[in-house]
């Protein structure tokens, strides 16, 4: 499902859910609101590259129905468990990007310019 913030949940990144998380607050405090970032636009590749390649969300588990999981839960394991990893027949390369790219502080989460100097990827780069 969509949210008010303009992006599909299951492939939100923490830092955007936070506040999805928290109940209501009806005081006249200003709170800051998350931001959209070129990290969240890394989390949500990641979740993509993910199911592309596994066929399945890498929150869900293998023997989950995804229509059984409801926003709130998803919103909870994105918050507070760590994401499946790629199965071991994925190179070693790949299954450390995708890591990188869900890791939930946006801080350390790789950037475009960190994935564009890996080595697999530069010289694929260079040989169109």
């Amino acid at each position: 499902s969509a949210t008010a913030s303009g992006g599909t949940l299951h492939f939100m990144a923490p830092e955007l859910l936070i506040p999805l998380a928290s109940p209501p607050d009806f005081s006249n405090d200003p709170k800051p609101k998350a931001r959209q970032t070129v990290a969240v636009d890394i989390w949500a590749l990641g979740i993509l590259i993910y199911q592309l390649l596994v066929l399945k969300h890498p929150f869900i588990g293998d023997l989950e129905q995804p229509k059984s999981i409801t926003d709130k839960m998803m919103i909870q394991r994105i918050l507070n468990d760590e994401p499946q990893e790629l199965p071991a027949h994925f190179p070693e390369s790949l299954r450390n990007l995708i890591k990188r790219m869900l890791l939930k502080n946006p801080t350390q989460r790789i950037t475009a310019e960190q994935i564009l100097n890996i080595p697999e990827v530069a010289a694929r780069l260079q040989k169109k």
